[in-house]
């Protein structure tokens, strides 16, 4: 028989047991670290992370994210930016990391304490949208974006001294558009990103005002792409580029001006300035006479038989017309009429004495060339630097001189009784006979060469001879 003391004893002892199990009951379903998870025991673990309590379906939680992840970003396969989970995370309690890869378990009364549950996470890099903008803001090829990008459409002049387009339309690029491309690979958990796949081109319409700017630039580089080129017995000027750019009058120091027509303001006054220094340059009547040699340099003469005087005016014309239109002229000056007739041209014959050797230009083409024996220098019968015409043409004609008496096949005669002409007598032409063993004065040619040459040239022809 039990006392009523004992069976007090003993509904105590039952009531502190069933606080016991209800206190350890509870304190499962009890939030107490930092990993929660619902309808699994106590004895559950998420990636290493114990369950101690209750909390969302389908999650898990942790005040540790994931620190391994890492977005590679490349621009033609290199790589140019690196986006890690460490630098775009806020560390702090209730940080979604991942959802429950494993099928959930029943729930049952009691937890199972028998054995260890272990369940995987889906990674669900959920980082934190502040820093992960900041970082992203921050990667050198995004930060120097603008992010309010400004078309432009301008005429400016380069180094150079030509006129340029400046035109960004085809480079703005679109820096919100490239931050969503981004954070969108990082949410998607992508481990590289190819810049070079990725449309974030801005696309801004050209206003009115640019289009046309556009078209003027049209005008404006087909002038700047005309080429003078002004060659003449010896005499040679060159414009083109910066030099025709400068012939456009400045709007304001940096761009050309738009006349009403909307074409570029030619500068007659610096064309003139130009012409009037092709005439004083290519102007010969009564001047010393500059010759351009074939084999470099320039020699000069005085009192010659040939000058021409340049006509300014139509010379003037033709430069302008041919840079409005943007063409290239290579040609001469235009003479007055009373002179082009007096110019060399471009079929003449050339000795030059110092290598002594002849060549022919028909029509600026070299089509014969020869060594040859001029002047004898040790007996003073130096052939004369002169340009004269062929003033007289003669086959088998016997040279009369002081002691001697010469039959030649082919006699050009250009200055008194100095003329071309063949010299069968001589097995050798060339290199430094004429210095003791020259000639009277002639040129003397290859029986072969002269016959060639009398065919070719002309009375009237020129012929240049100088040391």
């Amino acid at each position: 028989m039990i006392s009523g003391k004992a069976e007090s004893e003993k509904v105590k002892l039952i009531i502190i047991s069933l606080l016991f199990v209800c206190t350890f009951l509870a304190g499962s379903f009890f939030p107490k670290n930092t990993v929660y998870g619902k309808d699994f025991s106590c004895s559950s673990f998420f990636e290493k992370l114990a369950v101690t309590g209750a909390a969302s379906v389908g999650y898990s939680y942790a005040s540790v994210p994931d620190m391994d992840y890492e977005l590679t970003i490349l621009k033609d396969g290199q790589t140019v930016g690196i986006i890690r989970g460490v630098d775009i995370t806020r560390l702090g309690p209730g940080l979604p990391i991942g959802t429950i890869g494993e099928e959930r378990v029943h729930p049952s009364f009691f937890p199972d304490i028998s054995m260890e549950q272990n369940y995987g996470l889906m990674r669900n890099l959920n980082f934190d949208s502040d820093l992960m903008e900041k970082r992203i803001r921050e990667l050198e090829f995004v930060s120097v974006l603008p992010d309010h990008p400004f078309p432009v459409v301008r005429i400016s002049m380069d180094q150079d001294g030509k006129y340029e387009l400046e035109d960004n339309h085809d480079t703005i690029k679109d820096k919100k558009k490239l931050i969503i491309y981004i954070k969108e690979a990082i949410e998607e958990g992508e481990e590289t990103l190819e810049l070079s796949d990725l449309d974030y081109d801005l696309d801004v319409p050209y206003t009115d005002e640019q289009l046309e700017t556009i078209e003027f630039f049209k005008e404006v580089d087909k002038i700047q792409n005309a080429q003078i080129i002004l060659e003449d017995m010896g005499k040679e000027l060159i414009l083109k580029d910066a030099d025709i750019a400068d012939l456009l009058v400045s709007n304001d120091g940096s761009s050309p001006l738009m006349g009403t027509d909307g074409k570029p303001v030619l500068s007659e006054a610096k064309l003139d300035d130009i012409c009037t220094g092709i005439a004083d340059d290519f102007t010969t009547r009564d001047s010393t006479f500059w010759w351009k040699k074939y084999n470099g340099g320039t020699v000069s003469f005085n009192h010659v038989k040939y000058g021409v005087v340049v006509d300014k005016d139509k010379t003037f014309d033709l430069l302008k017309d041919t840079i409005t239109d943007g063409r290239t002229y290579t040609g001469t000056p235009v003479y007055t009429d009373e002179s082009k007739d007096d110019r060399i041209g471009d079929t003449y014959v050339e000795v030059d004495m110092s290598a002594q050797h002849m060549y022919f230009f028909k029509d600026g083409n070299l089509v014969l060339d020869s060594d040859v024996v001029t002047g004898n220098k040790a007996r003073h019968n130096d052939t004369p630097e002169t340009i004269e015409p062929i003033y007289f043409m003669q086959r088998n004609r016997v040279l009369v001189g002081e002691n001697y008496r010469t039959p030649v096949k082919y006699w050009m005669a250009f200055h008194n009784h100095v003329g071309l002409h063949d010299a069968n007598w001589r097995s050798k032409f060339g290199g430094e006979i004429y210095k003791t063993d020259g000639s009277h004065g002639c040129v003397n040619l290859p029986t072969e060469t002269a016959a060639e040459l009398y065919e070719y040239v002309t009375v009237g022809t020129p012929v240049i001879t100088y040391y």
